[in-house]
């Protein structure tokens, strides 16, 4: 991330493709064949759970950062 909490293009790029093989190793453990729209839904899932871990994951090393200069 960015000190303007933006997290880098190439690292979004990174989270697209874990969530698609997310997205496919869920339906291959359901033996499912999923259509087009019920893929796109869940690995949009998959894809915003990462990123909002991620973005957790850096305001608790902002909080704890700034508690070590204090």
């Amino acid at each position: 991330m960015s000190t303007s909490r933006r997290i880098h293009g190439e690292f979004l790029r990174l989270l697209f493709f874990l969530s698609n093989k997310k997205a496919y190793n869920y339906f291959a453990a359901l033996g499912y064949e999923a259509h087009k729209e019920d893929f796109c839904h869940r690995r949009c899932v998959f894809y915003h759970s990462n990123r909002c871990t991620i973005s957790m994951a850096c305001a608790q090393a902002v909080v704890l950062y700034k508690r070590l200069i204090d």
